[in-house]
């Protein structure tokens, strides 16, 4: 999946049928004989961002973002941040050990706070319809990007980070890619498996992985990836990271909030 900045993870292939978010996965199923070639080298190039995205600090959502419509101009929905108390700070990853860089977007349209309630939604929280199709609430202070073919929201400190991946007709599934991207993760530092198991979201087969590794900089990092095929065949990736020392189960807002609102609208992908 189709996503998390910096060198942080080892290259992973995402394309594959998908850290924070490298090496060569099985090759994709055979075309039949009277196939045309395209899904072969859809899938070859798919496994090539992939490793590529890893190597240069790409999540394990490496996420190639093939859309062959970019919505231009404004949102048309605007984001309606959730309600915040006085007094009361939002929810939120303290700084890290070492400040990540800032991340440029890119002068994709963003949508515009309005100030009103979202139900449903966190203190802190704002739902965001992003240009390429997808929406999710994230804090209201995080901020959009994009690296290449990666769709992040990231803290304003620290290293936490939800990335986005999407690719059409993926050549396998979930499940299958991630267990090929793990070859890869394992080769990072102290990389420990928490899960990684078969799933269902947004009534599609999917597959959820979590694990843990130690970063260039000496941080443990937890990593969570949800990633499903939905029905049009298009692999969609959800994938967050943070320092260990800052993940909380049961208290976690920023990942189970993004699998909560997430939905997807009508766009071409190629």
């Amino acid at each position: 999946t189709p996503t998390p900045t910096a060198a942080d993870l080892p290259p992973v292939q995402l394309g594959q049928h998908p850290v924070p978010p490298p090496q060569a996965g099985a090759a994709p199923p055979e075309a039949l004989s009277e196939a045309p070639p395209a899904p072969r080298r859809r899938a070859v190039k798919w496994l090539a961002l992939a490793l590529a995205a890893f190597l240069v600090g790409g999540g394990a959502t490496a996420g190639a973002l093939y859309f062959k419509n970019h919505r231009g101009g404004s949102d048309t929905k605007a984001d309606k941040p959730a309600a915040v108390k006085s007094g009361q700070p939002t929810h939120g990853p303290t700084p890290s050990v070492t400040p990540s860089p800032t991340v440029t977007p890119s002068g994709g349209p963003t949508a515009t706070p309005t100030g009103e309630p979202t139900a449903g939604l966190p203190d802190g929280f704002v739902q965001k319809h992003d240009p390429y199709g997808f929406s999710l609430a994230v804090q209201h202070d995080w901020k959009r990007s994009t690296k290449g073919t990666q769709t992040d929201y990231k803290a304003p400190v620290g290293k936490s980070y939800l990335r986005i991946g999407v690719i059409a007709n993926a050549p396998q599934s979930s499940y299958d890619n991630f267990l090929s991207m793990e070859k890869g993760a394992e080769k990072r530092t102290n990389y420990q498996r928490t899960e990684l198991r078969k799933n269902t979201f947004q009534n599609s087969a999917g597959a959820r992985w979590e694990f843990t590794y130690v970063n260039d900089t000496g941080n443990t990092v937890h990593a969570i990836d949800q990633a499903y095929v939905a029905a049009d065949g298009t692999e969609y990736s959800i994938y967050y990271e943070c320092l260990e020392a800052l993940y909380d189960p049961e208290n976690d807002k920023v990942f189970s909030t993004a699998l909560s609102s997430w939905s997807v609208s009508d766009v071409d992908v190629d």
